[in-house]
């Protein structure tokens, strides 16, 4: 009954009352409010109506929702199904002529064809039962973090991905910056997700809208963070589109000052409202689209991904192409980009062979180990283990240190895990 609200196409009565969510902006790391390095990230406030209200209208589906983002896609199920039932048949027929050849004492040179025949169907039976690779992501897994972790994780310690590449690709705003009208058109093209159309057209069939606390109080946005949030966005300024009947361009008149253009642009930022379950599959499923898009293109490659943190491992001939088939399919599909300050490459058996010299200058060098979903991943190695440990240390020390100054210790710890209530 709780899905009612999601299948339920009069809520648009509702939209007034629910639709709109009222945010706090929390610095993504509460020690670096400053500065290029400064990042900001808007949060919904759990109380919010329409948040709870999408929440309760899918709680009930997340179950189905988790089999399909962690499950092969159906149509890929399908076509496995059908190769093999062919190979079967192939299989089937080959050793019928073997058959017929030792009836009919045919000559040597089509017996010895025909059980070659037999030979090659066996073998191509065998590769096409192969299991296959699928995109797999633990968005609405329980636990999904940790899923992913360990995943990763079994890819560093076994010995036939050593010499493999492990990329960690992040998206730039995915929230902000999906194209509502790719969300719309997946929502339709899966059969599971059609019946949410009407809600999302409720909530999302014109311009997200984030409202932030502009006075002063406790969750007021700090002094400069729409300047930070401003530059964060991606895409600002174009035609920002919900639904695909809805074309509304930000009303920016020239006549506004530069406040009132940026606060425009933030509230109609294309994309889903941060912290809503609906914005969160709205924008995963269409980059499912282009992973899925990805994974047939290069079959060999694996996909772990937890909402748009995602983890690649491939051969390191392929990593390169890859990589960038992803970014070109994701561009396309969902017209999001690479977060590149966050991309690394990583080679668990140690080296740098396939890793692109750009990349390694952008990243430093080559790496130790990786930080993925919050946890701090490397090969079960004296250098791994202690790279781990100096970086949660370090982490440990700059989140619970005392403050100086006036300021008391649980002031300070307040604050600084309310920041981090953006970061994995």
């Amino acid at each position: 009954m709780q899905s009612h609200l999601v299948r339920h196409r009069d809520g648009r009565r509702l939209k007034g009352i629910i639709c709109d969510v009222r945010a706090c902006a929390f610095y993504k790391d509460p020690l670096c409010t400053e500065g290029p390095d400064a990042r900001i990230r808007p949060i919904a406030i759990g109380c919010a109506l329409r948040r709870l209200c999408c929440k309760a209208g899918t709680c009930d589906l997340a179950p189905e929702w988790n089999r399909f983002y962690t499950t092969m896609h159906p149509d890929d199920a399908a076509e496995w199904e059908a190769d093999i039932c062919s190979a079967e048949a192939a299989l089937s027929h080959a050793k019928q002529a073997e058959a017929h050849a030792e009836v009919v004492k045919a000559d040597a040179a089509t017996v010895t064809a025909s059980k070659h025949a037999v030979e090659e169907a066996a073998r191509h039976l065998g590769e096409v039962k192969e299991p296959r690779n699928f995109v797999r992501n633990n968005v609405f897994a329980k636990a999904g973090c940790e899923r992913t972790a360990y995943h990763v994780r079994s890819w560093m310690e076994s010995p036939r991905c050593k010499d493999d590449i492990i990329i960690d690709d992040d998206i730039e705003c995915m929230y902000n910056a999906t194209c509502c009208v790719a969300m719309f058109k997946a929502l339709r093209e899966e059969p599971l997700f059609q019946q949410c159309v009407p809600v999302y057209s409720v909530f999302y069939g014109s311009p997200s809208k984030i409202y932030f606390n502009c006075q002063d109080g406790e969750l007021a946005v700090p002094c400069g963070a729409l300047d930070v949030l401003e530059r964060d966005m991606t895409d600002i300024g174009g035609d920002e589109r919900g639904d695909d009947t809805d074309d509304r361009p930000i009303d920016i008149s020239p006549s506004d000052d530069a406040a009132t253009v940026r606060m425009k642009a933030v509230r109609s930022a294309e994309g889903g409202q941060q912290g809503c379950v609906l914005a969160t599959n709205g924008c995963c499923l269409p980059y499912q689209k282009a992973l899925r898009k990805t994974q047939h293109e290069y079959p060999k490659a694996e996909f772990v991904i937890q909402a748009d943190d995602t983890s690649i491992r491939a051969a390191s001939a392929d990593a390169e192409n890859v990589h960038k088939a992803l970014k070109a399919n994701r561009k396309a599909l969902c017209n999001t980009v690479s977060n590149v300050k966050k991309v690394k490459y990583f080679r668990p058996g140690g080296g740098v062979e396939g890793i692109p010299a750009e990349q390694l200058e952008m990243q430093g060098g080559e790496l130790v180990g990786l930080k993925l979903v919050g946890v701090y991943l490397a090969p079960d190695t004296e250098a791994g283990r202690k790279w781990q440990r100096d970086n949660l240390s370090a982490d440990f020390t700059a989140r619970f240190r005392s403050s100086r100054g006036s300021t008391s210790f649980e002031t300070t710890t307040r604050t600084t895990m309310s920041g981090s209530c953006g970061t994995r």
